[in-house]
């Protein structure tokens, strides 16, 4: 639209009639005005012909120069061929384009669909639902645990059956026990309640789904690695129980029932637990890939090592890294490792302690009363103690700088890391609390003798529970610290290589720590370089786990195993007295080795 129109426009000229437009054009004339054209003609008095005809000749002439020093220029009829060549690689591309973002909407559609409908998620893939997590607790877990427990129970419970077993399922195949081993070592108490315990607190919050990826692709990752051979899983256990029935000759029944179980969590591993985690891992990386391709291996840096099938027949065994509860505790194997330099340095950081002025310090309450002095929980519980004071500042201070990593695995940061770590020790004060509180309930009951036999026997009962209670309680907290401490020396072990190597994560490894006093008390690592802090740290959790293993001095027989001893005795003479008292009784009480049956029945539940 042109100014003369867009003014007219604005006037208003278009609804007036042709009388008024008449009057105003007269109007305008008379007052001196006088009507333009928008466009002028284009004068030709200035253009000098010659000029032209001479510029003209120069161009042609520049042409035929050309013409004469290359080869002929092709046809126009044969330019018009790479010319729609181009053009449809051009569409082709758009097409590819538009194909390519299309099938990456029906991954995405698909994957949220599937965790949808398999239970795991809501439809937009940002929260797991409530029903998940709680069948993660009550089904997957359990399963996993209890094929551990069956695997401690074919191999560990004897050993020298163990062995016999192993050199017969070696005879036939090494792959048979490399493959229990591997889904037995699955099951680690510490990580798994990781997932469980802010449901269980919150159970009305919805977890989000990006809070626990690094613990579901782990997870992943090792059973992907066993995945193929969840068949032979089960060949292999059912092989190992039908041994071990050939060799202990017990109830039929017993192995039957061990044979269903074994069968029953291998399909729950394999056909529940496995398709949701592969659908989760296709949601963190937003893509379907098939199982099997190789580009799975690559994003979960699995390693041939990691793979099955390394074992030969004869090969030397090794364990399988799992707390052993109650009486499987004692059976260690004979061989043991030699202790690295990190352990060392951790246990003599142990050994300067004086114990008794920790307790006393720590134990103001007298909460510890019933406790003796050389129980390895309260030993245990006051080295905690110790690592929480004096080294765990390290998980948490902001005197100490990381970078940001970005990994295949996607970005990594430790001070967040670390500090979630930190978070995990309340859970290890609380196992030790409830094992005093229930330690105190023991002593208190066992104390308060009985006067006949009705009461006598009534309170064996309650002493053969609370004994079964407190064999838990010590195996679940040894469990608990020697697990969070092998975390806690695992990633600061990963901080201490690189320092070593790239030296990318931590930014001041030489800078000194300083601590106020006043604020923070009298530090041990105050006046020491990052590094040597670090590695500190990472020393004395190492060994404190180590001393909580099978092979540690806090990881062998638990004192309330040496209170049945005193139990016996002091049943005994009870015994005695009741007989003396009266002998028309006799026939009722019980036998030194229903005594002992009652005291064991842990060991037949194991």
């Amino acid at each position: 639209m042109s100014k003369i129109e867009k003014t007219k426009e604005n006037i208003g000229v278009n609804s007036l009639d042709e009388k008024t437009k008449k009057e105003l054009f007269n109007k305008f004339i008379q007052a001196g005005g006088q009507v333009i054209t928008e466009k002028k003609e284009r004068g030709l008095k200035d253009f000098d012909r010659e000029k032209q005809k001479l510029y003209r000749q120069k161009i042609e002439a520049h042409k035929e120069k050309l013409q004469k020093a290359k080869p002929p220029i092709p046809s126009p009829t044969k330019q018009s061929k790479p010319a729609t060549s181009r053009q449809q690689i051009k569409i082709q591309a758009r097409g590819e384009k538009t194909r390519s973002s299309f099938s990456a909407f029906i991954d995405r559609l698909t994957i949220r669909f599937k965790l949808l409908f398999l239970g795991v998620a809501d439809f937009w893939g940002g929260y797991y639902k409530s029903g998940f997590i709680e069948r993660f607790n009550t089904e997957y877990k359990a399963a996993l645990l209890e094929l551990q427990m069956i695997y401690l129970d074919i191999f560990k419970q004897n050993p020298s059956a163990g062995k016999k077993i192993i050199e017969k399922l070696d005879s036939i195949k090494p792959l048979y026990y490399e493959l229990i081993e591997k889904i037995a070592s699955i099951y680690d108490r510490g990580s798994f309640m990781l997932i469980t315990q802010a449901y269980e607190e919150f159970p009305d919050i919805a977890q989000k789904i990006n809070d626990y990826r690094d613990f579901f692709l782990s997870l992943f990752k090792k059973l992907y690695v066993i995945y193929p051979h969840s068949i032979t899983i089960s060949d292999a256990f059912e092989r190992a129980i039908a041994f071990q029935q050939e060799i202990e000759k017990q109830k039929s029944t017993l192995y039957s029932s061990k044979r269903r179980k074994a069968k029953n969590d291998i399909y729950i591993v394999f056909n529940k637990l496995f398709p949701r985690l592969y659908w989760l891992f296709c949601n963190y990386y937003d893509s379907i890939i098939p199982i099997g391709d190789n580009r799975i291996e690559t994003m979960l840096e699995i390693k041939p090592d990691d793979k099955p099938g390394k074992r030969v027949k004869g090969a030397e065994i090794t364990e399988v890294e799992v707390p052993l509860p109650g009486n499987l505790a004692s059976q260690t194997s004979e061989d043991k490792e030699p202790l690295s330099s990190e352990i060392k340095k951790g246990i003599e950081l142990m050994y300067t302690l004086d114990m008794k002025k920790l307790r006393k310090e720590f134990d103001r309450e007298n909460r510890f009363k019933f406790v003796k002095e050389n129980d390895p929980i309260i030993i245990t519980r006051l080295l905690l103690q110790e690592f929480d004071q004096e080294y765990s500042l390290i998980l948490t201070t902001n005197k100490i700088k990381y970078n940001t990593i970005y990994e295949s695995a996607g970005k990594i940061d430790y001070r967040t890391r670390l500090s979630d770590l930190y978070n995990g020790m309340r859970e290890c004060f609380d196992v030790v609390r409830q094992y005093t509180d229930a330690l105190e309930v023991y002593e208190k009951t066992r104390n308060d003798r009985p006067f006949s036999n009705t009461q006598y026997i009534e309170y064996s009962k309650k002493l053969t529970q609370l004994e079964k209670a407190l064999k838990n309680l010590t195996a679940q907290a040894r469990m608990t610290i020697s697990s969070y401490m092998e975390k806690v020396a695992n990633e600061l072990k990963n901080l201490i290589d690189d320092m070593n190597g790239r030296q990318l994560i931590v930014a001041n490894p030489q800078d000194v720590l300083v601590f106020e006093s006043e604020l923070e008390g009298e530090k041990k690592l105050s006046g020491k370089k990052v590094y040597e802090c670090i590695y500190l740290t990472h020393c004395f959790a190492a060994a404190l786990s180590y001393r909580l293993s099978l092979s540690g001095d806090l990881g062998g027989k638990a004192p309330e195993a040496n209170e049945e001893t005193s139990l016996q005795i002091s049943l005994t003479e009870n015994k005695h007295q009741e007989t003396a008292s009266s002998p028309q009784q006799k026939k009722e009480t019980p036998s030194k080795d229903e005594e002992v049956s009652i005291l064991k029945e842990l060991d037949d539940l194991l």
